[in-house]
């Protein structure tokens, strides 16, 4: 009772996984890329490329790690909810890499039913590190609130 108080109610993040999965795989198709793709453009074009009088954005390679870190904030995000719809234990932190990775892959290979996108192993690998971080962030958000429930039990 005093965890569904503190909002450890896996049933609710259980309710946001399937639709967190349907962004992810969405972002791997067509219109999610050319949509971001035009959105970024815009973005950099009204804000950006005025400044950039050393034309750092194509020099460092900005949309490249802009489309990475979007990658990497969507499994974040993915296995943290992960992370709060499994219930406790020993397990979870392998659960969460393995279920992570295995989206992760699966987003890839939507990719492989677009003509204009393109999968890449490098994708899969940058999903992978965005789960372990997305858990790692879990498993130490998790642990001063269970210490915090036994202290206030006893």
């Amino acid at each position: 009772m005093l965890l569904a108080r503190r909002g450890r109610n896996p049933m609710a993040w259980t309710g946001i996984l399937p639709v967190w999965i349907g962004l992810i795989l969405f972002s791997s198709t067509s219109l999610a890329g050319e949509v971001s793709d035009a959105a970024f453009t815009r973005l950099v074009a009204a804000h950006i490329r005025r400044y950039d009088i050393f034309d750092l954005y194509h020099r460092w390679h900005v949309y490249f790690l802009a489309e990475k870190t979007v990658h990497l904030t969507l499994f974040i995000v993915l296995a943290i909810v992960l992370w709060r719809s499994l219930p406790n234990g020993p397990w979870r932190f392998g659960v969460v890499l393995l279920c992570g990775s295995l989206v992760g892959c699966c987003s890839e290979l939507v990719q492989c039913l677009f003509p204009d996108r393109d999968p890449a192993v490098r994708d899969v690998l940058i999903n992978a590190a965005g789960t372990a971080i997305g858990a790692a962030i879990g498993f130490f958000y998790t642990r001063p609130q269970r210490r915090s429930a036994v202290r206030m039990l006893s």
